[in-house]
């Protein structure tokens, strides 16, 4: 980023932070989304202030842009284009975080049943929560999902000795699911209490989640064939342009 762009947003703040006053619930759903990719919980603070900077520091250059057209031109048309470019940049940028943090849940639960099961067979044998995580976390190595992100950063704070209830609430944060938090709950019980009764909760819970993931694959399907279905129509009319081309030629003719 250029010196001139880092004065502009910071010539923005006070603007920015007005508008994380004015907007409180969305200035909190940026931070909550923010908190889902990040570890640096001292940023949270400030993140929204400075995504309202860099919104309205481009929403402002776009519209001055603009505006300079307009005045070159005197076409009134590149004021209306200003005025939609000021508003609709907040709007699709917000709307671009808001899908991004909704696919990063959606990742989390298609990850979470295969997890569960293969951590409450760890469970069954005999192996201790903290013990489980970790040879979770060995298992899955190699893969590079969030969910295997967070667990692999749960894993290294139990190899240093970290509390099993702080990572355990800090997995369940970082999944940001009502299906983590209920895992993290009872494993929390099965810690303390022990017993097969809690591991018999996480496979229903586990059968419920499998049943979960089978529907998010049938949307999933649904939304490809949708967004397969408006490019099927411009090559078909494409082809029909150049097929039909040739014969509307020789009529005219």
């Amino acid at each position: 980023m250029t010196r001139q762009r880092l004065h502009l947003v910071k010539a923005a703040q006070p603007a920015a932070r007005f508008m994380v006053r004015r907007f409180p619930v969305i200035s909190y759903r940026l931070t909550h989304a923010y908190r889902l990719h990040s570890t640096k919980r001292q940023e949270e603070a400030a993140y929204a202030a400075d995504w309202w900077s860099r919104v309205l520091t481009v929403g402002s250059m776009s519209f001055l842009l603009c505006l300079l057209i307009m005045l070159l031109t005197g076409d009134v048309v590149w004021l209306l284009l200003g005025f939609v470019t000021f508003l609709g940049c907040p709007i699709l940028r917000y709307r671009m975080v808001i899908d991004a943090a909704e696919a990063y849940r959606e990742q989390i639960t298609y990850e979470l049943p295969e997890w569960l099961q293969i951590l409450v067979i760890y469970l069954y044998a005999g192996y201790p929560v903290p013990a489980a995580l970790q040879q979770m976390a060995k298992k899955w190595q190699h893969r590079t999902g969030p969910l295997a992100a967070a667990l692999h950063q749960a894993a290294a704070k139990l190899s240093y000795q970290a509390s099993l209830s702080q990572v355990l609430h800090e997995l369940a944060e970082q999944a940001d699911t009502n299906e983590m938090r209920s895992i993290v709950t009872i494993l929390l019980s099965h810690t303390l209490r022990g017993g097969d009764s809690t591991l018999d909760t996480l496979l229903d819970i586990s059968r419920q989640m499998w049943d979960k993931r089978l529907a998010l694959v049938r949307k999933r399907a649904e939304e490809t064939t949708v967004k397969m279905i408006f490019p099927l129509i411009v090559i078909f009319i494409a082809v029909l342009i150049i097929v039909a081309a040739p014969a509307v030629m020789f009529l005219g003719s």
